[in-house]
């Protein structure tokens, strides 16, 4: 009578109808496992600066979570948290990192400007306007090309563009105005060189490894508007002088005279590097010099360069002397001259194209 029958289980030992209180069911298990998930969050988004990106991200994996309805979805949910802060960490670092940069080359700007001498009000409106270039700036290149664009506008506020023997100019067009015959400017510092023009008499142009900026727009950097010689050299001894501009050259009228023995010229257009409209009597020698063209598809269509020098009809008796010098993009027909008098004279002289042919007009006669 002391031992209960098989069929009468004693009262230390449940039956199987009556769960055990020690084993938690599969709900409370998913609770547990959604509460261990809501933990973890804080130490996912703890490196996060952004304060509203840290709570966005934690607050769309808490929702995340609640919805869950197995360990699965938990999981995703986490690794979703996960994968929105590693994205928001990069995110910072880059812009980190470009701040750093940015913070740099104000830096270096105010150092440039404190260093000219200029008044306090000249400094700190120089530095402002550089600030405002450089924050713009959305990479470490734009950061570089703002920070140098900046040191130019300084440096036009207090480095004379040109001079000529010990008189300095503060722009290009007043040494050229103020220029005698025979005499030779020098530049000092990049400058623009919108439109000058030179008549009735020769001037030497030294680089000196700086660039002469045409227009952006129409126009030209330099016109011969008759009777005038210029002469172009650089003497820099990188040799890294130049003229940029929508033609480089502009000439016109009668008797104009253009020497090349230097620098690197290089058309903004789609006109020519030189080009002539009612000129007579034009001579042109390059010895040395570099003239490149600009590949414009919309304008000439694909995989077509323009040309380096173009006589318009409306031209007359030129005579093109080419010793040696370097023509880039230039494509089969450098020299357009439509003069049947006019000449080109090729003895030297390198031409990216394999075969550089030279015509009198576009259906005429090969010169070669």
């Amino acid at each position: 009578s002391e031992e209960p029958t098989s069929e009468e289980p004693t009262s230390e030992e449940p039956t199987s109808e009556e769960p055990s209180s020690e084993e938690p069911t599969s709900e409370e298990t998913l609770e547990e496992l959604k509460a261990t998930a809501k933990a973890a969050l804080d130490n996912i988004v703890k490196d996060i600066a952004n304060a509203d990106a840290k709570a966005s991200i934690k607050n769309e994996a808490i929702l995340a979570i609640d919805a869950a309805t197995d360990a699965d979805g938990v999981t995703a949910a986490v690794n979703a948290a996960q994968t929105a802060a590693n994205n928001q960490l990069a995110a910072e670092a880059g812009s980190t990192v470009l701040k750093n940069a940015q913070d740099e080359a104000k830096e270096a700007l105010a150092a440039f400007v404190n260093g000219l001498e200029l008044t306090p009000e000249e400094k700190e409106e120089l530095i402002a306007q550089g600030n405002a270039l450089i924050t713009a700036a959305a990479d470490e290149t734009a950061i570089a090309s703002a920070l140098e664009a900046a040191k130019n506008t300084a440096m036009e506020s207090v480095i004379p563009a040109a001079k000529i023997g010990t008189t300095e100019y503060k722009t290009l067009a007043e040494a050229v105005a103020a220029a005698a015959n025979g005499d030779v400017i020098g530049l000092q510092r990049n400058c623009a060189a919108e439109n000058i023009v030179i008549v009735g008499k020769e001037i030497t142009l030294d680089l000196a490894g700086f660039t002469a900026k045409g227009p952006s727009g129409d126009g030209t950097t330099f016109a011969l508007a008759g009777n005038a010689k210029l002469t172009v050299i650089d003497r820099s001894e990188a040799k890294t002088g130049g003229i940029t501009g929508p033609s480089c050259v502009f000439i016109e009228n009668d008797n104009n005279v253009l020497v090349l023995k230097g620098g690197t010229l290089q058309d903004t257009s789609y006109r020519g590097v030189i080009q002539m409209v009612y000129a007579n009597n034009t001579a042109i020698l390059i010895d040395g010099a570099t003239l490149k063209g600009i590949k414009d598809p919309d304008v000439l269509g694909p995989n077509t360069d323009g040309v380096i020098i173009q006589e318009w009809s409306n031209s007359q008796t030129t005579e093109i002397t080419v010793l040696s010098g370097t023509f880039d993009a230039c494509g089969t027909d450098p020299f357009v001259i439509s003069d049947p008098e006019s000449t080109a004279v090729i003895k030297g002289g390198t031409f990216d194209t394999p075969k550089a042919d030279i015509y009198l007009d576009p259906n005429g006669d090969l010169i070669e």
